[in-house]
């Protein structure tokens, strides 16, 4: 079995739905970390002061096989076709440790799976 870190920035409202949707296309868990970001559209100021957007960095380690139905299912629960909904990505693991725990789990197939 091959391992990929599926990553989410989202806003923070779409945060839970993100978490939950990943869980039930077969993540086994997920961290978050909250971030700041820009993008094409130049950051709002207010008497000089920038304001940022708020998003959070979710991540999940994931079995390779799953990769693709996890993103699908973000980019659903997330609604990522609408402008400012966040972005979705996996990449490559080569080495991964402390995962003894969770390796039963990552071998279920998601309800559903055929």
């Amino acid at each position: 079995m091959g391992f990929a870190a599926v990553m989410a920035i989202v806003p923070p409202a779409k945060e839970e739905a993100v978490i939950t949707a990943a869980k039930v296309a077969g993540a086994t868990g997920a961290s978050v970390i909250e971030a700041r970001g820009t993008g094409v559209k130049e950051a709002f100021s207010f008497f000089g002061l920038v304001l940022e957007e708020r998003y959070r960095c979710i991540f999940s380690l994931v079995d390779d096989a799953k990769v693709v139905a996890i993103l699908a299912a973000i980019k659903q629960a997330a609604e990522m076709e609408r402008p400012g909904n966040g972005i979705a990505f996996a990449l490559p693991i080569s080495h991964a440790v402390g995962l003894e725990s969770q390796l039963s789990a990552m071998h279920k197939q998601p309800p559903g799976a055929a």
